[in-house]
């Protein structure tokens, strides 16, 4: 699949190119060509499922191949390895607890993602050494470290 600009429809990316590029070169943010829509079964199965494999399931269908689907499973797994709570707030009102990752941030969860997908993309490319620079005032430089230092561990078995 292909992802396109915000700014441009005809800038266009691969997957590996516009997660190592991050930003499209027209300054725009990358959107995918299409969303798929989940299939009813799914949805249906949902209350069966831990987070990691809900969360697998939704990756898989939105990249749609786009990353081998063993290395989409080990970098959802691995990512999401603390526990991320559904609390009841009151009546059928629940609120997911996101900040029991390591660093106690919410960015946790995005940050390790991307840190994985980013080391997988970059070794694949046959690259040495990826430097982080990370300018923060809040929780995203400690979340940031924390998942480039989760992928530089994980990298190794992922290829």
């Amino acid at each position: 699949m292909l992802y396109h600009s915000t700014k441009n429809y005809h800038v266009s990316a691969t997957i590996s190119e516009a997660i190592l590029h991050g930003y499209a070169p027209d300054g725009g943010l990358y959107l995918p060509e299409t969303i798929p829509t989940l299939p009813q079964a799914f949805i249906r199965n949902l209350s069966n499922m831990t987070l990691q494999e809900v969360s697998y399931a939704i990756a898989n269908y939105a990249l749609q191949g786009d990353i081998d689907a063993q290395v989409l499973h080990d970098v959802v797994f691995e990512t999401l390895n603390f526990p991320i709570p559904l609390v009841n707030v009151g009546g059928e009102r629940h609120v997911l607890e996101l900040f029991h990752g390591p660093t106690m941030s919410f960015k946790d969860i995005g940050a390790r993602f991307m840190a994985r997908l980013i080391s997988h993309y970059y070794a694949r490319k046959g690259n040495g050494e990826i430097n982080v620079i990370s300018a923060t005032s809040g929780h995203s430089g400690g979340a940031i470290a924390n998942g480039f230092s989760l992928a530089a561990g994980a990298i190794q078995h992922l290829g």
